[in-house]
């Protein structure tokens, strides 16, 4: 039985742009779904069982999916715990763009069937701080334009003026793992190889915000995704996110999606 995943009852505070971070262990198999909405897909480590009308195959780090509403899969993780990250936006919003690209060369979805492309590190990092940088609050219709048009330049290799530089985005595709999180700013800026004053101007022009902002962000947004995968206690959560006082994470993540992490794990598990 395949379930269908409606936008309207996902996440309904974020009603342009949604990005999500799923971890399945060795065996998990969730129920085959298909969506209303647009969606890409990529394996940041681990490797999977991919069924889906392409028939069943195995996706590594870096292998790349763009499905389009109706399209039905399903994956289970292979050869230890696999990170599969997940971007989406609505369908109605997706037919527009489609409509006025394509024709492009830009356009990656194809007519019909599942789209494949294998990504090198360069492009999992430039996508990885794609979605970083998507609104986890207060969305408007311009936060998905942003978002669909930094992943067609991404998979064409294309860079636009005043782009995130190779080694930035690179140190911050390494700094979400989670592990290196707990690290802070003291973190990002070995990752980054550069002074301190160095990383904090890239930073502000490619973020617009300040490189201790970027962190917080960075954290807050693992800290939701782990929020949305169950259950595992918000005191857990918050340490391995590097908050050793749980007021301090509180009030970061309030800054950034507008509640407290309780509220969120209700609202996106829909209690």
């Amino acid at each position: 039985m395949t379930t269908l995943f409606r936008w309207d009852r996902c996440d309904p505070h974020l009603p342009w742009a949604r990005v999500s971070r799923h971890r399945l262990a060795v065996g998990e198999t969730p129920q085959p779904h298909a969506h209303d909405f647009a969606e890409w897909c990529w394996v940041e480590s681990g490797s999977l069982q991919h069924d889906s009308a392409r028939g069943r195959e195995t996706l590594e780090r870096g292998d790349l999916r763009l499905l389009r509403p109706g399209d039905r899969h399903g994956q289970t993780a292979a050869g230890g715990d696999c990170i599969l990250i997940t971007a989406s936006v609505p369908g109605p919003f997706f037919a527009e763009l489609e409509r006025r690209y394509r024709d492009s060369a830009s356009w990656p979805w194809t007519a019909r069937g599942i789209a494949a492309m294998h990504l090198d590190d360069a492009r999992l990092g430039a996508l990885a701080a794609l979605v970083a940088g998507v609104p986890q609050g207060g969305q408007e219709r311009c936060d998905a334009e942003w978002l669909v048009a930094g992943l067609l330049r991404c998979l064409r290799g294309g860079r636009s003026q005043g782009a995130i530089p190779d080694w930035l985005e690179q140190a911050v595709a390494r700094f979400g793992e989670p592990r290196r999180l707990a690290a802070g700013l003291p973190g990002l800026i070995r990752l980054c190889e550069r002074s301190p004053a160095h990383v904090s101007r890239a930073v502000r022009r490619a973020y617009a915000c300040t490189a201790t902002e970027l962190v917080h962000r960075l954290r807050c947004q693992h800290a939701a995704s782990e929020l949305r995968l169950g259950t595992r206690p918000i005191t857990a959560i918050a340490a391995d996110c590097g908050y050793l006082h749980l007021g301090h994470f509180y009030r970061r993540f309030g800054a950034i999606f507008g509640c407290a992490p309780r509220a969120y794990r209700q609202a996106a598990l829909g209690g």
